[in-house]
């Protein structure tokens, strides 16, 4: 891949809204992800007393588990081209149902879902690269 290229997304990253880019070109992928919070400088405050007008913000946690990629490979939602999908968004799932399978060196392994709930989200299309420990899948 062009080095120019890669000088591209990096500018199209920091001048946008976007927090990752991930781009694929012949054999070449790149991906890149930007930290969204600003790098605070270290420094020595005193805590002050919290008056009754004052609340304090926590940030909300994702809601639901996520389902991560066991291994590096090739993520597939069909057991074969002319099945159905294993899951889809809105549907319910117990623990220890098939998800999806991922293919690596033509060896194929189900993902499992770790609890029950329903599919919020599938994050990744079919028949897509997926990474260690990425997500595929949001149950809530």
């Amino acid at each position: 891949m062009d080095i120019e290229k890669v000088k591209e997304l990096v500018k199209l990253i920091e001048g946008s809204g976007l927090v990752e880019i991930d781009f694929k070109e012949c054999s070449n992928r790149v991906r890149l992800r930007r930290d969204c919070k600003p790098a605070a400088a270290p420094q020595a405050v005193a805590p002050s007393p919290l008056s009754e007008s004052q609340t304090v913000q926590v940030e909300p946690k994702p809601a639901g588990t996520f389902i991560t990629a066991p291994m590096v490979g090739v993520f597939y939602r069909k057991a074969s081209a002319t099945s159905a999908a294993f899951v889809e968004i809105g549907q319910s799932v117990a623990k220890g149902d098939v998800l999806c399978i991922v293919e690596a060196m033509k060896m194929m392994s189900t993902v499992e879902a770790t609890c029950s709930g329903v599919i919020e989200a599938i994050m990744v299309e079919d028949g897509q690269p997926v990474e260690y420990d990425q997500p595929m899948f949001n149950i809530v």
